[in-house]
């Protein structure tokens, strides 16, 4: 069974990125900041360039027909010690008529901060069902 405080946090993470506020990151994500796609790693180390990679990928998904999204935490794996898990995402794209358009799973490595909430480390997508997520390099050139 799923912590709801990790179910949650996913719920609250994709609806704030698909709405693109984004005046939290700092205070989610830990820099440096890794993201892995197949056999490419971008290392961000400031929330303006998390930013722009999230903004963009925005207008990208809006463009292919994404009206919303959802997450669907799969599994989470505690780390010894208590502090540190991963997780695994299933994040649904959804069109306007109510459609399913594709599906993406990610891994995230994250750790409780001393306040209790969570912050993430690193980001790895896994299976990726949308074309936009397909390469960085590309998606980065539009």
């Amino acid at each position: 069974m799923v912590d709801e405080r990790i179910r949650t946090f996913f719920d609250w993470l994709v609806a704030r990125l698909f709405e693109g506020e984004l005046d939290w990151l700092e205070e989610v994500y830990v820099y440096p900041y890794s993201i892995f796609i197949g056999d490419e790693i971008r290392l961000e180390t400031v929330p303006e360039e998390t930013a722009a990679y999230l903004n963009m990928r925005r207008t990208h998904a809006k463009r292919l027909g994404v009206y919303a999204m959802t997450a669907n935490v799969i599994q989470v794996t505690h780390k010894p010690g208590g502090l540190r898990f991963s997780v695994r995402v299933e994040f649904i794209f959804i069109k306007n008529d109510g459609t399913e358009l594709g599906r993406n799973t990610a891994h995230y490595l994250c750790h409780y901060a001393e306040n209790g909430n969570i912050r993430v480390e690193s980001l790895e997508l896994l299976d990726i069902g949308l074309p936009f997520l397909t390469s960085m390099r590309s998606a980065l050139k539009h």
